[in-house]
């Protein structure tokens, strides 16, 4: 996958996957069939320690603008529509 992404000149080519973690429930896979990381954060990002915590556990709690669950990413409830923006612009 790295050659394929290098010859197509991404920026993806530079990046390895150390890890990766699931919301893990005992109704579905992966639970009790393969052991998944209980301790992972970003190591760029999350340079402190991250020894009580994990990825999965904060992330669980974003949500998008309007409060609703956003899939593990903060940065929806940043999102705002073209007619909010607008609305800000012409106030300035």
């Amino acid at each position: 996958m790295q050659k394929k992404l290098n010859n197509l000149k991404s920026v993806f080519a530079n990046y390895r996957l150390i890890g990766s973690q699931w919301a893990i429930s005992q109704d579905s896979p992966p639970f009790g069939l393969i052991l998944a990381p209980d301790t992972l954060a970003n190591t760029t990002l999350e340079t402190y320690v991250q020894n009580s915590s994990c990825t999965m556990t904060c992330h669980k709690f974003a949500t998008d603008a309007v409060g609703a669950p956003s899939d593990f990413s903060f940065l929806l409830a940043h999102a705002r529509s073209t007619a909010y923006l607008k609305a800000i612009n012409k106030k300035k």
